[in-house]
């Protein structure tokens, strides 16, 4: 639902739903994995791609390493030009949404703490 917001939202017509690393359990894991879907889209005709992690406020040490390391390579290699989207991080905006959404939240019920 994300992918398809941001993509109507930007006015793609071509977009994808991919994912970075697996977690470490017995669950099946949501598919198709970053490396695959670039392999695919570059066999579909594809020159470049945009990676928009979504799912992520922040960058971080997974974030960096699977997209920004390793699917940027493997992009190279497949003869994709690479870019990913700007992470919130701390800008001011979403800090300012996440504390006037914690100073309007009910509070914790007596007992609760």
């Amino acid at each position: 639902m994300t992918a398809a917001l941001v993509a109507e939202r930007c006015g793609l017509a071509r977009w994808r739903t991919g994912w970075q690393s697996a977690g470490r359990s017995d669950e099946t894991w949501l598919g198709p994995d970053i490396l695959e879907l670039l392999e695919t889209v570059a066999a579909e005709g594809a020159r470049a791609i945009v990676i928009c992690p979504a799912g992520f406020t922040s960058d971080h040490l997974e974030l960096c390493y699977d997209l920004d390391i390793a699917a940027a390579h493997r992009a190279g290699e497949l003869g994709l030009a690479f870019a990913r989207t700007a992470s919130l991080n701390d800008d001011p905006g979403l800090t300012s949404l996440l504390a006037r959404l914690v100073a309007a939240a009910d509070p914790v019920p007596p007992g609760r703490a």
